[in-house]
């Protein structure tokens, strides 16, 4: 018995450290990211934008604060020009025989109309937004849209320039304002379509199909 306590006096109280040549390598996470990713909360690294594609989405910010201008404008254009409305709500109203409205009624169906049409187009400057972001995102489909929606402001700023309007201030600022929104959009669009920024939106195109 005494021999048995002896050899536990004689163990150490704490463990040896392992050898050094035996200590464990930290992990290089670094060298399994992807290139032009950075670590994210969640774990799972995130891409990084190249630098075309955010300067795009600046420019469609740009395009979107326009708009938000240009809505009043038009808002009060349409107020300034509510007799056409009306007459124009009115003719309408003729063709429908079941309808049977004055003319003072028809007034204030072009008021509603006229609000509606606001709201409507700062709806469509929300949804053009979240598009923006999805494109920032490297969303394949974004940039379609938004090629797409480029070109429809460039058709509107030509239409502007060879209509001429009312030629009131109104209008010059509503067309001027117009131009500078295609020109940003159209500066966007190449942007959109460099050679990083394909590289960019193909890889998430690959990724999604995985």
């Amino acid at each position: 018995m005494s021999s048995e306590h002896d050899g536990d006096r004689d163990a150490p109280l704490y463990p040896r450290p392992p050898d050094s040549g035996a200590q464990l390598q930290p992990r290089d996470e670094a060298g399994s990211q992807h290139p032009g990713t950075e670590p994210s909360r969640s774990g799972v690294p995130e891409r990084v934008p190249p630098h075309d594609v955010i300067t795009a989405f600046q420019l469609w910010l740009g395009v979107i604060v326009i708009g938000v201008v240009i809505v009043p404008l038009r808002l009060v254009g349409m107020v300034m020009n509510i007799d056409e409305t009306t007459d124009l709500f009115m003719d309408q109203v003729e063709q429908q025989s079941a309808l049977d409205l004055t003319y003072e009624q028809a007034r204030v169906w072009a008021y509603v109309i006229t609000g509606f049409a606001g709201v409507l187009l700062l709806l469509l400057l929300s949804v053009l937004l979240a598009v923006a972001f999805a494109m920032r995102r490297g969303k394949p489909w974004a940039r379609v849209a938004l090629t797409a929606i480029g070109v429809v402001f460039g058709v509107f700023a030509v239409a502007s320039l060879f209509g001429g309007g009312d030629g009131g201030m109104l209008s010059f600022f509503d067309s001027g304002l117009g131009i500078v929104q295609a020109v940003l959009a159209a500066g966007a669009i190449v942007l959109m379509h460099r050679d990083e920024s394909n590289k960019y939106f193909t890889r998430e195109k690959h990724d999604g199909n995985r």
